[in-house]
């Protein structure tokens, strides 16, 4: 019995071991199935470098140095003093605006004295228009209470209670006397700003010969910086320049003339800009000057300051077998460039946006469009190449479009399609 027992012992133990190894090579060879085919296309697949489809620009433009050619009227000093600003640097001011004023230098105590008496005019006048406000009403508050005290007592009269009438009859005084006192303070101050006015029209007539107001003649720009180049600058002339004479012009250094507030007798020190078109004058290539005949809407973007303007027309000046002198004409941001002769821009001739690429990723773009050029996206880790149209490129991007909307923003491509293939897995 007991060898009978050890031999069942046995068989049980044997058959244990022998599931746990069917169960141990089952795992081992599922681990197999799906590591070696991993492995394998893991060893086999490339890594190659992509990118994001992106929104972008691409500029069809020319860039160019150029100078702002515009109508000015340059103010001379009367004589030898300190001149005071009348306007911001660049404001548009109206017809018989004061822009400066100059101040014989001996008289400069007596100017300061009256820049105060105006100062404190102005304060008064300020101070007495919301004064005024106020007290206004609180006048017709007042004479809106002391009707309707006085109806009050027609009302107790008719109800025989004669011993509230003379409460009524104290409230009425009452807002007399501040009626009163009211309008002897309004014109009481109304007498002193008068007073002012009086002292400051004596003192100007004091030294009336001793400061020079400059008035603008008609409406236009205001600026101070003068660089003695204004006539030199003119379009009428500028127009029937030479390429050698207009590249004279373009090189020649500007440097402010007037560097501070004091003034010698005919200093140039403040100049009016007038118009509301104005030239900028450039020096284009030939084959420049092709492009832009077809162009109908053309854009200058300016650097220094930074703006856009829109060219209205374009007149063309002298030219050699190589160059052209190109003027175009612009009607806003005169203020801007008032004080400004010479910028740098970009002429646009053309704007596109759209789904931005790098062109290299782009197979086939050498030879479009007489072959179709294509992009390889990456969809869940495969290459896929799609078929796409370049709609305008420049000598790094492509702006792209596809017909069957199978590419988006924000999707990956391939920088290098030449070195993948179709259906290749992509880590």
């Amino acid at each position: 019995m007991p060898e009978q027992a050890n031999k069942r012992k046995d068989i049980k133990k044997y058959r244990r071991r022998k599931k746990i190894r069917k169960v141990i090579s089952f795992i081992i060879v599922t681990f197999l199935c799906i590591y070696i085919p991993t492995v394998i296309i893991l060893a086999t697949s490339s890594k190659p470098d992509l990118d994001m489809i992106k929104n972008g620009e691409i500029k069809d433009y020319i860039k160019a140095e150029g100078v702002v050619l515009k109508e000015e009227q340059v103010y001379y000093s009367q004589f030898k003093g300190v001149f005071a600003k009348g306007a911001m640097e660049g404001e548009k001011v109206p017809a018989g605006y004061t822009i400066a004023t100059i101040v014989n230098e001996d008289y400069m105590d007596l100017f300061n004295q009256l820049e105060s008496l105006k100062k404190e005019i102005l304060i008064r006048k300020q101070s007495g228009e919301i004064n005024s406000g106020i007290f206004t009403r609180d006048l017709k508050d007042i004479e809106d209470d002391i009707k309707k005290s006085v109806s009050e007592i027609t009302k107790d009269i008719y109800l025989n209670k004669i011993n509230d009438i003379s409460i009524y009859l104290e409230q009425i005084s009452q807002y007399q006397e501040f009626r009163n006192k009211i309008i002897s303070g309004l014109s009481s101050d109304d007498i002193y700003i008068g007073d002012l006015e009086k002292q400051l029209k004596q003192l100007e007539n004091s030294f009336i010969e001793q400061i020079y107001e400059v008035k603008t003649i008609k409406p236009g720009f205001v600026t101070y910086n003068i660089d003695g180049l204004e006539e030199q600058y003119n379009y009428s002339d500028v127009l029937t320049y030479s390429i050698v004479q207009f590249k004279e012009l373009l090189d020649k250094k500007i440097e402010q003339t007037n560097g501070n507030n004091m003034l010698d007798t005919s200093t140039p020190f403040v100049k009016m800009v007038y118009g509301n078109s104005y030239y900028i004058g450039f020096i284009l290539k030939s084959n420049d000057i092709d492009r832009l005949k077809e162009i109908d809407n053309i854009y200058l973007d300016i650097k220094n300051p930074t703006m856009s303007i829109k060219v209205k027309n374009i007149v063309y000046g002298s030219s050699d077998d190589q160059n052209t002198c190109v003027f175009f004409e612009v009607d806003s941001k005169l203020n801007e460039l008032s004080s400004i002769r010479k910028i740098t821009a970009d002429i646009i001739l053309s704007e596109h946006h759209g789904l931005k690429v790098q062109l290299s990723a782009l197979k086939n773009y050498k030879i479009y469009p007489y072959n179709n050029v294509q992009i390889g996206l990456v969809n869940s880790n495969w290459v896929n190449f799609v078929d796409v149209d370049i709609v305008v490129s420049d000598e790094t991007y492509a702006i792209i479009e596809n017909k069957d909307q199978k590419i988006g923003l924000y999707d990956y491509y391939v920088l290098k399609p030449n070195k993948v293939t179709e259906g290749q897995i992509v880590k």
